[in-house]
């Protein structure tokens, strides 16, 4: 399955974290870095707009892009794995650090895959 990272995005996202959702861990290097859910602004499965492919789009808070931000500068030219539920979504080498806040979760997923996706990190879907 192929993974994208892809940052700076305007957001249209509609969709608010519910309590509960699920953090996203990040890992570089062996480090463990923890986005709580209470960081993420907002959380949308959508079509991309020039893939025409699934896409997962997450916004931060400026406490989560603050954090997103330190952790992707520490880690330039490294892997870093995006977790979510225990399971690692991507695993994209870190090529300039990420300090707008937005991610763009993109790859072989079908839109009900990506759907449930956004559910389980705003806290709509259980884990599991």
């Amino acid at each position: 399955m192929l993974l994208a990272l892809v940052v700076g995005l305007s957001s249209n996202a509609s969709s608010e974290p519910m309590p509960g959702g699920a953090e996203i861990i990040l890992t570089a290097q062996g480090q463990i870095y923890t986005i709580p859910v209470d960081q993420i602004a907002s959380v949308v499965a959508r079509t991309g707009e020039f893939t025409g492919t699934p896409v997962v789009e997450l916004e931060l808070s400026a406490e989560g892009a603050v954090l997103l931000a330190q952790v992707t500068t520490a880690h330039l030219n490294q892997q870093l794995d995006l977790a979510v539920c225990g399971d690692v979504l991507m695993s994209p080498t870190v090529r300039e650090p990420i300090t707008g806040g937005s991610l763009l979760i993109s790859g072989g997923f079908s839109m009900e895959e990506a759907t449930t996706l956004a559910g389980r990190i705003a806290g709509q879907v259980p884990c599991g």
